[in-house]
């Protein structure tokens, strides 16, 4: 096995490259999550991954799995953290973290039975909450079209609170067990 691991939130290696579904803890990802901030934390207030987890995961619709799905999209960052998108998708750093990425996802995808690759109602979700929280949470720079048209909820429908971690941590829990049915979280 690699030595490429980190310490995680419950105390268990997480092996970087080699990510297994026994290494992998609901609580673990909702902790880091809670405290991670989007944007790179370019945001006039804070407003965590967990936080925008939840949001996706609602406008999945109502198949279990795909909000489920929608709550996790984006569990990787959990142990990789997040890269801002022209990183990602503009530098050469990109292809390497999409490869770790891809491995740390099949791995929480194999434990918590749902589709990875992700489906495409989850991706729509993530892009609206993307238009919507830049709406919400960053000034009023134009992207010039960067990512794609607008899509944007009414800021009533879909209201940005900005938890503070522990709050996050715990409104991910809670939809992941009404998502899971309470189902047992190691």
């Amino acid at each position: 096995m690699t030595t490429s691991w980190i310490e995680t939130y419950r105390g268990k290696k997480f092996y970087l490259l080699e990510p297994t579904p026994e290494s992998i803890l609901i609580e673990d990802i909702a902790h880091a999550l809670s405290q991670q901030c989007r944007f790179t934390g370019h945001t006039r207030k804070f407003y965590s991954i967990a936080e925008h987890s939840v949001h996706v995961s609602l406008l999945c619709g109502l198949d279990k799995r795909v909000c489920l799905a929608g709550l996790l999209h984006d569990a990787s960052e959990a142990y990789i953290a997040d890269l801002s998108r022209p990183v990602k998708y503009e530098t050469p750093v990109g292809p390497a973290y999409f490869e770790v990425e891809n491995r740390i996802m099949q791995a929480i995808a194999t434990k918590f039975d749902f589709e990875w690759p992700m489906n495409p109602k989850v991706k729509t979700a993530d892009e609206i909450m993307l238009h919507t929280e830049k709406d919400q949470l960053m000034t009023d720079l134009s992207w010039d079209g960067a990512w794609g048209e607008p899509m944007i909820l009414d800021s009533a429908e879909t209201p940005l609170v900005g938890y503070l971690p522990r709050q996050a941590e715990n409104i991910f829990l809670v939809r992941f067990d009404e998502l899971t049915s309470a189902a047992p979280r190691s």
